[in-house]
């Protein structure tokens, strides 16, 4: 069974609850997973929330494939244990957590809209799903779990994108690079004879 994970703070505006639905319509279509959410409650932003969400598993009957970790220090063997990780967010500012597991050769699924839309090409280095509903989730997550063949390309594409783009030195590099293009070197001006 595909492990398809979360990793994120429990709060709202994360869609943990959106992808809890998801997995209930993905299973009622042929596609049973298990649900890895990885996180917990930080700084007691949302603990109604957070405590909502073993419930609607039980509710959705999903109790016996969802696996929720709670806060944990290092999320990265818990990426590496998954086939898919989503960035469920009604508007992501930027989504560092989809480059850790594009960084690992897992294949992501995002919102098509703020910061993965602008480093995520849909259908070549991950899957955008056009708004954020369990509807739109579960078609994007279908499009992966209906082809391994599709999952692993896309998952060896956004490997290839993080190294080519976003590594410590390909970020540095594009770094100096826009600082040229702002400051262009201009040649140092001639010293008067008497200078020299």
């Amino acid at each position: 069974m595909p492990v398809v994970g979360l990793v994120g703070r429990l709060e709202p505006w994360k869609g943990q609850d959106r992808l809890l639905e998801a997995q209930a319509q993905l299973r009622e279509r042929g596609y049973p997973i298990h649900l890895l959410i990885v996180g917990g409650d930080a700084y007691d932003l949302a603990p109604e929330y957070a405590q909502s969400l073993a419930p609607l598993a039980a509710r959705l009957g999903l109790t016996d494939s969802v696996t929720m970790t709670d806060h944990v220090p290092d999320a990265g063997p818990y990426i590496e244990q998954m086939d898919i990780l989503v960035n469920a967010s009604d508007c992501e500012p930027f989504g560092i957590v989809l480059l850790e597991a594009m960084a690992r050769g897992v294949a992501v699924v995002a919102v098509n809209a703020g910061g993965p839309a602008e480093f995520i090409d849909d259908g070549e280095t991950g899957v955008l799903a056009t708004n954020a509903s369990p509807e739109a989730l579960a078609d994007a997550l279908e499009r992966l779990l209906a082809s391994p063949r599709l999952r692993e390309q896309l998952a060896r594409a956004g490997r290839e994108r993080f190294l080519a783009e976003f590594t410590d030195v390909a970020l540095r590099e594009r770094f100096f690079h826009s600082l040229d293009a702002l400051y262009p070197k201009t040649k140092a001006p001639e010293l008067p004879v008497a200078a020299r």
